[in-house]
This record gives structure tokens, C-alpha cells and sequence, in this order.
């Protein structure tokens, strides 16, 4: 099975600081890097198996996304990568915590 690269966006790049940040903040170092390490494991993974992911088109045409603990990735795949948009807490309103532009 071919592995695909991903790359994260700026906004998406964005996104992993922030939950690091947010999560030793709140709890501590050890629970940052759990946090981290499954968004980094999850994206491991999709670079293996792209097609996972569950499609959300009501949001933009070709957008997937797949859940990392309480965490959900959205990505595009393309044909030499897939393209990480963003990462968002289950509980926020994902559609706007994306910068699809």
C-alpha cells in the first residue's frame, strides 16, 4: 500500500499548538503530549489508509474528516497528498473553526 505524505496547513499547524498549549494549561505537560501524539498517530495512519475518513461535503466538495480521541482532523486528499485543513475539539463548531480559503 503506497503511503501518502500529508502536510498541515498554516491554519492547521495553527491548530495542534493550540490544543498543546490548551492542554498543559488545563492539565499538565504529560497530557500535551498524549494529546499531540494522538493527533500525530492519527495523521500516521491516514497517510497509510487516505480514504478512512468520513466525507463532508455539506462543508466544502472533497473534505473528509477523522476522529483523534476527542479531536476531529479534516483533510483533503489528492493524488500526491493529503492536505491537513484543520484540527477542532469535538465540541466547537467546525465550520467556522476552518479556514478553507
Amino acid at each position: 500500500m503506497a503511503t501518502k505524505p500529508y502536510q498541515l496547513t498554516p491554519s492547521a499547524g495553527k491548530h495542534i499548538k493550540e490544543i498543546w498549549r490548551y492542554s498543559k494549561k488545563e492539565w499538565c505537560w504529560d497530557q500535551a503530549v498524549k494529546y499531540t501524539n494522538q493527533i500525530k498517530s492519527t495523521l500516521e495512519d491516514l497517510s497509510l489508509r487516505p480514504e478512512k475518513g468520513r466525507l463532508v461535503e455539506r462543508i466544502a466538495q472533497g473534505l473528509r474528516f477523522q476522529k483523534s480521541g476527542r479531536h476531529y482532523i479534516f483533510y483533503f486528499v489528492f493524488e500526491d497528498q493529503i492536505q491537513i485543513v484543520g484540527i477542532s475539539h469535538e465540541q466547537m463548531d467546525h465550520r467556522h473553526h476552518l479556514d478553507l480559503s
